[in-house]
């Protein structure tokens, strides 16, 4: 699979990509925020994000360029020490459950806590998408327990990479 998928920083060129993604039934169903999102305020929050140092955003593509999703780290404020990033995942339709978001998990995560010095990553997933907590978990993810965001009962989740 590694040959197969390019991982780059998001670029301006990634916007639509990401805002259709991101207006995707099933991406909009598992999101903490069902509602569907206008191309005006998505250029604002991506074009912020994108140049946002807490941020990490990135775009998988094929070696074809057909966009396969992104994932992204949001760093947890407050927590300057530990570095710590909160993890987001997305992927089209034809990428989904044939293990590349288990793949693409591993490989960012273990980028940002080589790379950019990150201690710990989270991740919360609703309790009823159950394709993608088994995915974090095949991840090297540890469950930590229940947890509630914006009123969705959840499940949180930690990586810490052991250096052996």
């Amino acid at each position: 699979m590694n040959g197969f998928l390019k991982i780059n920083l998001a670029s301006q060129r990634d916007l639509i990509d990401v805002f259709t993604l991101s207006n995707d039934d099933i991406v909009r169903h598992n999101s903490f925020n069902s509602n569907k999102i206008e191309l005006n305020s998505h250029k604002v929050w991506f074009c912020k994000k994108i140049n946002d140092e807490n941020s990490l955003f990135f775009i998988i593509r094929t070696i074809d360029d057909i966009f396969v999703g992104y994932v992204r780290f949001d760093r947890e404020y407050g927590d300057e020490p530990l570095k710590s990033y909160t993890i987001t995942i997305h992927l089209a339709q034809a990428f989904r459950c044939k293990g590349f978001g288990t793949k693409l998990i591993m490989d960012t995560s273990n980028t940002v806590i080589d790379q950019y010095g990150s201690k710990k990553i989270y991740a919360y997933v609703k309790k009823e998408n159950g394709a993608s907590l088994k995915s974090f978990v095949k991840a090297g993810y540890s469950l930590i327990g229940p947890d509630v965001i914006k009123g969705f009962d959840c499940v949180k989740l930690i990586y810490e990479k052991n250096d052996e």
